[in-house]
């Protein structure tokens, strides 16, 4: 027991060494101990060691030199996608689903409205995992193909959905659909990719689709995959970005739109294709993403 505390207090005194002698090292009136992080540089010398903006410490995987004698160093995401993670668009968030189509569609149940209109997973066309969706459009009615994944899970501040695809032809629209129910409240985050008039829209409170970017939604090549990803904040029902492949669109002014709904809480996904009437235009789908806790 340290010399000077009551015999009913264990305690311990933490000593350090200066200029030969060992002293006491003191706290803070609130019992806060602050200490100096030092590190020593490849020259040899002692730097310290100091934080981002946010008070946090980065640190790297480091691999001493590569064939060429050159410093490697990479970051815990990159490393996972390196190592095969499907989220190599955009890493932020915490993931809670990640669906690349290798298993089938049994997670999927799905929807039509029209002559032709179909979903399979093909080996074909893929951007991940040597299977994509495979979803056909309806040639008449709606035009319409459409499948749905519903999980429990209910997350917490702001959500993300990312999705990859591609169209070997043009077509008449995509649109993505994340439902989050709450147990009193259904909120809605949509966003449509409208090739007839190259616009990039979100449906809001109003509720209406509103134009938010002007993009060739396709490139008509079957192999090449495009990317899009929707955050929003469900507690404040705002929308939060909207990324396009190198676009990322600021789309906060926008509320989500809402209805009353006393289902459990739980998530659910809709892809939609839309197909140009008489026709069965096709998209492919791949690494379907869903992500909670996004900054």
């Amino acid at each position: 027991m340290a010399s000077g505390f009551p015999d009913w207090l264990r305690a311990s005194a933490l000593l350090g060494q200066h200029a030969g002698d060992y002293v006491v090292v003191a706290v803070t009136d609130a019992g806060q101990l602050y200490a100096l992080l030092q590190g020593e540089t490849v020259e040899g010398d002692i730097e310290t060691v100091r934080l981002d903006e946010e008070g946090r410490i980065s640190a790297f995987v480091i691999d001493s030199v590569d064939a060429w004698g050159r410093m490697l160093s990479i970051g815990n995401a990159e490393l996972a996608a390196r190592l095969g993670s499907p989220v190599i668009y955009e890493q932020a968030g915490r993931v809670q689903l990640i669906e690349t189509f290798e298993q089938g569609l049994s997670q999927w149940l799905p929807s039509s409205s029209g002559a032709g209109a179909d979903a399979v997973v093909t080996p074909t066309n893929y951007h991940h995992g040597g299977y994509s969706c495979k979803m056909t459009g309806g040639s008449n009615l709606e035009c319409r193909m459409q499948i749905s994944h519903s999980q429990g899970s209910f997350p917490r501040g702001k959500i993300g959905l990312a999705v990859a695809y591609s169209a070997p032809d043009p077509i008449d629209r995509i649109e993505l659909e994340l439902r989050v129910f709450d147990g009193v409240t259904r909120h809605y985050v949509r966003v449509k990719l409208d090739d007839v008039n190259n616009k990039l829209c979100i449906y809001d409170d109003t509720p209406a689709w509103q134009e938010v970017g002007v993009e060739n939604i396709y490139t008509y090549f079957a192999y090449r995959f495009n990317f899009v990803k929707i955050t929003a904040d469900i507690v404040n029902d705002v929308y939060g970005e909207l990324r396009f492949n190198q676009q990322e669109i600021d789309v906060s002014a926008y509320s989500l739109d809402t209805d009353l709904s006393n289902m459990p809480p739980r998530m659910d996904i809709l892809l939609w294709v839309y197909s140009n009437p008489g026709d069965n235009d096709v998209v492919y789908f791949d690494d379907v993403i869903l992500t909670v806790e996004e900054p």
